[in-house]
């Protein structure tokens, strides 16, 4: 019996829901930071971990990502930032358990949530013009394109 070689769509779909799934476990603990410590000491803890890369290069795009992403460039509450963070973070760890499981029965569920934050995060975009939202709004439509895409797929193959 020959073993299924994965796609190469399918080896993406995989690879980008685990780093779904570590983001949710980053999201979750920056909301659980913020919530107990502020949404400056966040600022303050990635300035420390990366003050070599912030001294070469203050503009950094990716460290100014970070920052963006935990303290919202100052639009909104630390607690709605922090219950935000925490929720999406739940979000992309349930998607990735379920694909992990194979509990395809799951991903309309997570369909369905996603579209919710992408609703949300693009009236937000408009007010805050954030481009960590934009982007993070944009990376949540591949993966749902993504897990739609599988989802038909492995609904059809169960159905034969």
């Amino acid at each position: 019996m020959t073993k299924h070689k994965p796609s190469l769509q399918e080896e993406i779909f995989k690879g980008s829901v685990l780093i779904k799934g570590f983001n949710g476990i980053v999201e979750i603990l920056g909301a659980l930071f913020i919530l107990l410590f502020g949404s400056q000491a966040v600022v303050a803890l990635i300035e420390k971990i990366f003050s070599h890369e912030i001294f070469q290069d203050p503009n950094d795009f990716i460290i100014n990502f970070l920052i963006d992403l935990f303290v919202g460039t100052g639009k909104g509450t630390p607690i709605f930032i922090a219950v935000y963070l925490g929720i999406h973070g739940l979000l992309n760890v349930f998607l990735f358990t379920a694909v992990w499981k194979k509990k395809i029965s799951l991903y309309p569920i997570v369909i369905v949530i996603m579209m919710l934050f992408i609703a949300y995060q693009i009236f937000r975009f408009y007010s805050t013009q954030s481009l960590v939202l934009l982007t993070l709004t944009i990376i949540d439509m591949i993966i749902i394109y993504f897990v739609a895409r599988e989802y038909v797929q492995k609904r059809d193959k169960t159905c034969v």
